[in-house]
């Protein structure tokens, strides 16, 4: 069993803590939670911080870091690829294949 804190400003008032039953659980729960608040904490039954999360970061454990920087990476190539190849729409119809008489314009 886990808990999970998030807190409103860092090292501030945090939301009343948020029963987590295992390491899916706490992996979901931060994934979301650290998007929208500036710390989140996730502490173990005897109140150690297992994750800890700062502006949107994983910052522990040290595994999580290293995933966390992995999938960006990833992220990053997958969203130049999309930006530079061209769209369908964009293969189909290029100058070329416009049939325009331009003295009719």
């Amino acid at each position: 069993m886990f808990k999970g804190y998030c807190f409103i400003e860092k090292d501030g008032q945090y939301c009343p803590p948020v029963d987590l039953k295992d390491a899916n659980e706490v992996y979901s729960y931060v994934t979301l939670q650290k998007k929208l608040f500036p710390e989140v904490r996730i502490t173990d039954e005897s109140d150690f911080c297992v994750v800890h999360a700062l502006d949107g970061k994983v910052v522990f454990p040290l595994e999580w870091v290293a995933l966390e920087k992995m999938m960006e990476e990833k992220m990053a190539v997958m969203n130049t690829k999309k930006a530079s190849a061209p769209t369908e729409t964009a293969k189909q119809y290029s100058h070329q294949d416009c049939n325009m008489d331009s003295s009719k314009i």
